[in-house]
Parts: C-alpha cells; structure tokens; sequence
C-alpha cells in the first residue's frame, strides 16, 4: 500500500491490488455507481499515465477517489462508494471537497467531483441538501448504453444499419475470425492503435489513451477485463474490451479498428455483447461511455441506447 499525506489528511494511492476492494464498496453502493469513469480498470489504467495519481481513503465509512494533479492541486474524481442514502453521500462529497478547496487555495474551478450523471443526480435529488451544498455545471454529450439482448437479436428496422454492416464485412472477409486476445498479440494490438491514432483517432481532440490502452492489454486478467481481437489472414485487424462489472451491468473500454476493415467495429461491438451474455446472461446493458464527438454519436446511435444519461461537474456552493 502506497500512503501520501496531503496536509493533515492521509490518503492510499491506487494500485492494481486495490481492485477487490472496489468492488466491495461498489457492491454495497446505495447511490447507482454506472459512471463510465468511476470503473477501476479505467481509474488505475489512466492513473499509470503519470498526469496525475489517483488516491483513495474511507471517509466516514465510504470509499472516496480523489486526483492529485501535476499542479498540486485536489479534486474528486468521482461519488464516493459504499453503503449510504443521499443525505450520507452528500455529507462526505462536501466534507471531502471542503478539505479540497483548503488544500487548493479556494481556487474554486479545481474543487470539484469531476462527473456525475442524471441517475446519480436523481438520486442526490432525495435530499433537501443537495441544492444546499453543491451546484451544477452540465457537459456536453450522453453516457449511452446499450441493451444486451438487442444487440443478440439485432431485430427490427432500428438495427438495419447495424446488421447491413456486419453482413458486409462478413461478405468481404469470410476468412476472419473474432477470439480472445492472447499475450502474444500485444505488438500487434499497439501497431492497431498507432494506426488508430494516425486515422479515425484524428477526428477525436484530445485523445491521450495510449498509456491506459497499453496497461490494459499488459493486466487484463488482473483487471477481470475482456479483449476480443477481429483477425483477417493472421493480421489483427480490429480490438474491443470491456466485460462485466461488480454493480451487475458492463461496459465497453476500448474499441479500436483499421479504417480500411469496414464493418468490424459494429461486429465486435455485437460479439463482446455476446461474450458478456455467456459471462452473465443476468446483464441487461453496457455503458459504452460518453458520445460528446460527432462522429462517436453517430456510431453509438445506431445501436440504439437503451439508456442515454446528462453529464455534470459538482461544485460546492
């Protein structure tokens, strides 16, 4: 265990070994934990980019993630995890920003929790302190989720665009073959993610996920995380991860293909919905993260999202 004392408080900063203990305090969350960044492969896999270190310590009971930037300042990453009605996750955000703000010099735009979204909101809304306490500033774009039994049955004019894709790709490439991802892959899913980078990535400001991309692929067991690989004649032409999460839904982290294999996104979309099924065929959706790009809201949309969820920072009044 790693301890970094910021004033008069100490704090854990994460490490890979802190994932059974997230997933307890998530199992026993009251206040719905399905915020796309909140999950811990996404949490510890940033945290390794060395932008910022993410800390942990229970507070009154509830497990809090805070972010340690580079310019030493303090914010929240997310609500905090564990056994609590409104009143008592509102009591500990606020407690925790206060100390923030201490530790920040009042500078206001850094003390903050980064994002929540409408259902958590919903939820805070059951106490007659949230308006009290904190204020709103709402981002652009929807966390989306998809229904996993859609996405087996494809059914329906809604899906059209989806299964005309998939039967494209499947036409032009009937040699390929979806699987799991082995270690021996690992150069071949980096030169995917350099091309990536260099093509469809180009369209996408700000896009600093190399780091995480690479931890991943190296601890996914240890993450309980799913990579699936789209391979044409032994050349790994596309990548998706994501799996089942401990609140009892998924998600999808990262899908990555070669521009030139038209149709093997929506196919691994559709096929790690399939393995997820066979996981756990209790799980309804997968939080397929924000969609604040034109062109991420255009594919995300043809699937159809089930669920489509406000985003919000919190600041305290």
């Amino acid at each position: 265990m790693n301890n970094i004392k910021l004033g008069n408080w100490d704090f854990n900063e994460l490490i890979l070994e802190d994932i059974d203990l997230y997933s307890k305090f998530i199992k026993e969350s009251d206040c719905p934990t399905n915020r796309f960044s909140s999950n811990f492969a996404y949490l510890w896999a940033n945290s390794q980019a060395g932008f910022a270190r993410i800390l942990w310590k229970i507070v009154d009971g509830l497990l809090v993630t805070f972010v340690f930037t580079r310019k030493n300042t303090l914010y929240i990453m997310c609500l905090p995890f564990g056994q609590g009605d409104a009143d008592k996750v509102i009591d500990v955000t606020y407690q925790c920003l206060r100390y923030c703000n201490v530790w920040n010099r009042g500078n206001a735009s850094e003390t903050k929790v980064d994002t929540i979204n409408s259902s958590q909101y919903d939820f805070l809304k059951n106490s007659s302190r949230f308006h009290r306490y904190f204020r709103l500033r709402k981002l652009m774009g929807l966390e989306r989720f998809y229904g996993i039994e859609n996405l087996l049955a494809l059914s329906g004019k809604k899906f059209s665009n989806v299964r005309m894709k998939i039967n494209k790709f499947n036409r032009n490439y009937p040699q390929a073959v979806i699987r799991n991802y082995e270690p021996g892959d690992f150069e071949q899913l980096l030169l995917l993610k350099e091309h990536w980078n260099q093509t469809a990535g180009k369209k996408y400001a700000g896009v600093f996920d190399d780091v995480a991309y690479r931890a991943v692929l190296k601890h996914y067991k240890e993450l309980d995380h799913v990579i699936l690989v789209g391979e044409v004649e032994s050349q790994i032409a596309g990548m998706i991860s994501g799996g089942p999460l401990p609140n009892g839904e998924s998600w999808s982290y990262f899908l990555k293909t070669r521009s030139d294999f038209d149709g093997l996104s929506e196919l691994l979309q559709v096929e790690l919905a399939k393995t997820i099924n066979r996981i756990n065929p209790h799980i309804e959706r997968i939080n397929v993260g924000s969609d604040h790009g034109a062109g991420i809201q255009a594919f995300k949309k043809k699937f159809n999202p089930v669920l489509s969820l406000e985003r919000f920072v919190v600041y305290p009044r």
